[in-house]
């Protein structure tokens, strides 16, 4: 057996791979303290600009722990280069940039960044970023040098320096544009019905996702391409329209006809479920809220006397109930001819409020007599009562749509339904099921142009873009002779156009990962600095 050796060892010292020991197989190589000690060694020199190891020189000079300044300098550089061997190249250059991402933090953050202060927009951030550089690599400069910067290593080091600093916006300007082509340039309100649509599950258009001028004028052109797969683009958004206005009501697919009386025979068939269980005693309780309602009516001035007398028909309807047990069926009877009666006046205010206040008077009273004993059917019963709203305003859109037959609902017609039936008030504010989809789908579609009805001019320049095409193919083949130049030249924009309509296509437009002109200010710094961080790591190794 081999005989082991003592070995004087400091886990500190900046030693090279050490050799193998003999009888100890792990004996190879730093420890892993020491691969600790080179890596924060490397990071810190860089955090400084190279000035770590001058401090850490004059510190042993001061201290006794050392010998002279210019001793302990050459000492300091050689484990710094030393720790680059001994941790590789990928982990030492992970400690430059460390290193290098912390010193440009640090700037900012004690006022010194050129960066912070040259404010938003490209221009001032490559001017900005530029000084930046050009400090840091000064910084660099003396940092790194133990003998006095002449003119020329002081120039270099702040031209070089200054030009990774001005590459830096001019590359993020550059990745941005990649993830993200189209930066969105339309107002928060018009973001949110974007959002909306998205939500519902409307697919919206790069063009209309973003307000891109660029992305409206390609859709418009590819839309022109025979075969491009733009063409049905507004239809497929309208059956998507259709489809989430009708799944408001409990139904799914396109609300055609057919669709729309079955599940208004499903809606109906709840309200005789829940009622054929339940009664409704009108007792004083009801007085109670019924005389409320009645107050605030008398408070009231003003009232035409035509509006005074459909109120007052209404208040004798539901004083006559008073002490009275309804079956569910004459509830909901009476309940629907007062929204009957309310619906006709959506855009008066005054009306609509005292109307609403009467139902609601009814209402309470349901709900105190139905919900103890089933909660399940009251909420049946409200859950039936708004989907039923919204299939009436759905039965009115189709009738305003050339398609509304087969189930395609055009915004514009979801709309003026909509503000029928709730009021152009209740409308504007996006109350009630439907007011938010048909709001977003009217401005957001109504930017879209359809194939149809297009603009001749439009329509000109798409096929004369494809006849130039075609006749750039035909020379193409008959100059060069190459068949496959004039296939190419003639599918292009058609390939093209499949590309963009495609639905990897489009999500790529439409998505807004990094918006904006601009990186934000600690980005650029810590970029910055991580580069510089690099470029005096290659220095020191």
């Amino acid at each position: 057996m081999a005989t082991l050796t003592p070995v004087d060892y400091n886990p500190f010292a900046p030693t090279p791979a050490m050799q193998p020991v003999e009888g100890n197989p792990f004996g190879q190589g730093p420890s892993t303290l020491q691969l600790v000690d080179d890596f924060v060694r490397r990071t810190a020199n860089a955090a400084t600009f190279g000035f770590a190891d001058k401090l850490a020189a004059k510190g042993d000079e001061i201290t006794g722990r050392g010998g002279s300044y210019e001793q302990n300098i050459v000492k300091e550089r050689e484990q710094t280069k030393q720790a680059a061997t001994n941790l590789g190249v990928p982990a030492s250059l992970a400690a430059d940039i460390l290193g290098g991402v912390g010193g440009g933090l640090a700037l900012g953050a004690v006022g010194l960044s050129p960066v912070a202060a040259a404010g938003p927009g490209f221009a001032n951030r490559f001017i900005g970023g530029a000084l930046e550089g050009a400090m840091q690599g000064t910084l660099q400069t003396f940092g790194e040098s133990d003998a006095p910067v002449t003119a020329e290593q002081l120039g270099y080091g702040a031209l070089s320096g200054g030009g990774v600093g001005a590459a830096v916006p001019v590359l993020g300007a550059a990745a941005r544009r990649v993830i993200t082509p189209l930066t969105s340039t339309l107002s928060p309100q018009a973001q949110r019905q974007v959002a909306t649509l998205a939500r519902e599950g409307v697919e919206v258009t790069p063009a209309q996702a973003t307000g891109s001028q660029v992305a409206r004028v390609a859709e418009n052109l590819f839309e022109a391409i025979p075969g491009g797969g733009g063409s049905p683009r507004l239809g497929r958004q309208q059956e998507q329209v259709g489809i989430a206005a009708f799944k408001k009501a409990g139904g799914e697919g396109l609300p055609g006809d057919i669709e729309r009386a079955t599940r208004m025979a499903e809606l109906q068939q709840n309200y005789k479920d829940v009622f054929a269980k339940h009664f409704v005693l009108f007792d004083k309780n009801y007085d109670v809220d019924l005389n409320k309602a009645i107050k605030s009516f008398n408070k009231g001035s003003g009232f035409e006397e035509a509006k005074q007398k459909v109120v007052n028909d209404v208040i004798t309807d539901l004083q006559s109930i008073k002490g009275r047990a309804l079956t569910g069926e004459n509830y909901q009877d009476l309940r629907s001819k007062i929204t009957s009666i309310k619906s006709g006046y959506t855009n008066d205010a005054r009306m609509s409020g005292i109307l609403g206040e009467l139902r609601d008077a009814l209402d309470s009273q349901a709900e105190r007599w139905i919900k103890p004993i089933s909660k399940d059917d009251w909420e049946l019963l409200q859950k039936t009562n708004r989907q039923y709203a919204v299939l009436k305003t759905l039965n009115r859109a189709a009738d305003m749509s050339a398609q509304g037959a087969e189930g395609i609902i055009t915004p514009a017609a979801l709309k003026s339904a909509n503000r029928a039936a709730m009021g152009r008030q209740a409308q504007a504010m996006g109350r009630g099921e439907l007011s938010e989809l048909a709001n977003a789908a009217a401005s957001v579609m109504s930017q879209t142009t359809p194939a149809s009805s297009r603009s001749f001019a439009s329509r000109a320049i798409g096929a004369g873009g494809l006849l130039g095409a075609g006749a750039l193919g035909v020379y193409g083949a008959a100059e060069l002779g190459g068949p496959g130049y004039a296939a190419a030249s003639v599918g292009a924009p058609v390939a093209a156009s499949l590309l963009y309509f495609s639905p990897l296509g489009q999500r790529y437009l439409r998505n807004q990962i990094m918006p904006g002109s601009t990186m934000p200010a600690s980005v650029q710094q810590a970029l910055t600095g991580g580069l510089i961080g690099v470029q005096g790591g290659v220095e020191q190794r």
